[in-house]
């Protein structure tokens, strides 16, 4: 029998990893890679009853963790801080605002730097109106 081209790779894994390849991230896996994971997993006397029930927990946790991650996405920005942006429009809330969006707070990094921008426009619109008619 032809020895499997990932099972040296295998082999070094230790048994958590050996799972997750098997369960949660099977679908980032060649399939005879996952084989060469379960073909390790049984030479360890690791059976699929040990760990279905840590596969739902992981498969759960994933879950969770991506709702989180879409929710910070989704989170607007209090429109106090809109006030305050647009009034006081400093370069620190821009690069607040990038901050935010660099850490997964797209809607509230994009909402601070608009409204900082806003601001900016404004008052520059108020000095060029003041130039003209004084």
């Amino acid at each position: 029998m032809e020895k499997n081209k990932f099972s040296t790779v295998m082999e070094k894994k230790d048994d958590i990893e050996l799972i997750r390849i098997t369960t949660s991230e099977k679908k980032y896996y060649q399939p005879e890679a996952i084989v060469a994971a379960k073909d390790e997993l049984m030479k360890r006397n690791i059976s699929a009853s040990m760990y279905e029930d840590f596969t739902n927990k992981v498969e759960k946790l994933i879950e969770i963790e991506k709702e989180t991650e879409n929710k910070k996405l989704q989170v607007p920005l209090p429109k106090s801080i809109k006030i305050i942006a647009f009034i006081f429009p400093v370069l620190l809330f821009f690069i607040i605002g990038i901050g935010l969006m660099m850490f997964g707070y797209q809607k509230r990094g994009k909402e601070l730097c608009k409204w900082t921008f806003f601001g900016c426009i404004f008052y520059f619109t108020i000095a060029m109106l003041i130039q003209l008619f004084f």
